[in-house]
């Protein structure tokens, strides 16, 4: 890493930030940054605003002024107004009432969670401002991420997308980012920080919202267009959606929370959701992508309920939360390459890897290593074979990445020369007929190839028919 990479610029609308002064390649260390000031901070309750007051104070002088100078949103300051007098009250630092004003603004919009090396279990959360990285600015398609959760005990900040010179170096305020409409991230960004997002992907059609269009010979779907320029289709240029379309996305929204809101997940239920979900208002729709969510999520705490003999429930359960995991990565490359064609689970556009679905893809993985090798849907792992790189960039474990890559090996030679439907071999000196449309998927017989187009595997519940994966 070295500073050259970058330097402090100034825009009349974002204020200071960085700018790249060459070429950065993805996995490449833009910035590493010791804090200038750390504190315990609790997710709850006042101490983690007196514990950050404390150690301001115990700042010298010059410390000081630069935490200062930091950016400080004036909304975000009024509002600290009554806890800024309640701690001068308690600790009588030697700053005023308006200071303690503006650095809980400050903390609240530049502060960092730190860890300061390795996570320790049950250790206290802290926090911590740093002079060099409270300059990078938020995007919804940041080229950045950070972490502090190495041996240096530094804040890092690493290249996730090419970045050419005199691009702003950002990362995302936000946990998943290509997962949430446009009005969402807008609106959490204005209440918690303080700022009207106008990156090029908040500007640009909300791809994660398509619905059907109004018009009666289109089959296309309608996007709302940021910067106020409504909804226009991207088929036939119409600008609105179908007259049932927002009634049948609020029904949907609604049996959506039911599934979310269940003691005991029902990750069969929420799968068929799901399903029903992508086939009437589309596979990349925002409640697609939270169906499949809130199945990997119940995925994992029903796993923690199933006794060892209930293991034909358990293996349905892991090739659920693989199908879940894996094909949400999947449906969020298309959001964030612009995708224009959301029915389908695949559009053959090609959009590539992206950096935040590599978590959900290693999960995935793991879930697929549970599963006998012929038993991996050959679409699942084609996604993961295609995500192996790109783990290296979120420090996972090197031993789990090593199992996924001995998966993805085992899977496709398991697969190799076998009938992608009964797992024959093709009849004697005859071979295996291969699909004509996408030329990947092989079987034995004419028969197991109508079978396959029409039905999954016989009991593979997370599986779907050769149609719904199939591009040219």
């Amino acid at each position: 890493m070295s500073e050259s990479c970058f330097r402090l610029d100034t825009d009349s609308v974002l204020g200071r930030l960085l700018r790249s002064t060459r070429s950065i390649s993805p996995g490449e260390i833009v910035l590493s940054e010791e804090p200038i000031v750390t504190w315990v901070n609790p997710r709850k309750g006042p101490a983690g605003s007196k514990n950050y007051i404390s150690a301001f104070c115990d700042l010298d002088a010059t410390q000081q002024a630069s935490v200062q100078d930091m950016h400080c949103p004036t909304s975000v300051s009024k509002a600290y107004r009554g806890a800024a007098e309640a701690l001068h009250k308690e600790l009588s630092p030697a700053i005023s009432i308006c200071d303690i004003q503006n650095l809980l603004a400050i903390a609240e919009s530049n502060s960092h969670e730190f860890f300061g090396g390795a996570p320790v279990q049950g250790s206290e959360p802290r926090a911590a401002l740093f002079v060099i990285g409270s300059k990078v600015n938020h995007s919804c398609r940041p080229n950045l991420r950070y972490t502090s959760q190495n041996c240096q005990g530094r804040l890092t900040y690493k290249a996730i997308r090419p970045i050419a010179e005199g691009d702003e170096l950002t990362f995302s305020y936000l946990p998943d980012v290509f997962a949430s409409m446009t009005d969402e991230r807008r609106a959490f960004l204005r209440r918690e920080k303080d700022f009207e997002c106008g990156c090029e992907r908040c500007d640009a059609p909300d791809w994660i919202r398509p619905l059907p269009c109004a018009a009666d010979a289109c089959k296309g779907y309608v996007f709302k267009h940021g910067g106020g320029g409504g909804w226009r289709c991207q088929t036939c240029g119409g600008g609105g959606a179908a007259a049932d379309a927002l009634g049948l996305e609020r029904g949907f929204y609604q049996k959506s929370n039911f599934f979310c809101d269940l003691a005991r997940p029902d990750v069969v239920g929420a799968l068929a959701l799901a399903h029903e979900t992508g086939k009437k208002l589309g596979y990349t729709h925002y409640l697609t992508i939270r169906n499949l969510k809130t199945i990997s999520d119940g995925v994992a705490r029903v796993m923690q309920t199933l006794k060892p003999e209930n293991q034909r429930e358990a293996a349905q359960v892991v090739a659920i939360g693989a199908f879940a995991l894996i094909t949400r990565a999947a449906l969020m490359e298309r959001v964030a390459g612009g995708c224009v064609a959301p029915k389908g689970l695949v559009c053959g556009c090609g959009h590539g890897e992206v950096y935040e679905c590599a978590n959900d893809v290693f999960l995935g993985g793991l879930y697929l290593g549970k599963l006998g090798a012929r038993q991996r849907p050959r679409e699942l792992v084609e996604v993961v074979g295609r995500y192996l790189g790109l783990m290296e960039l979120i420090d996972l474990s090197e031993k789990d990445v090593r199992g996924i890559t001995q998966m993805v090996r085992e899977a496709r030679e398991a697969r190799a020369g076998c009938c992608d439907y009964c797992g024959g071999a093709g009849k004697e000196g005859g071979g295996l007929l291969q699909c004509g449309r996408c030329q990947r998927a092989h079987y034995c017989t004419k028969e197991c190839q109508v079978g396959a187009w029409k039905k999954a595997r016989a009991g593979q519940v997370a599986e779907l028919p050769h149609k719904a994966y199939c591009m040219r």
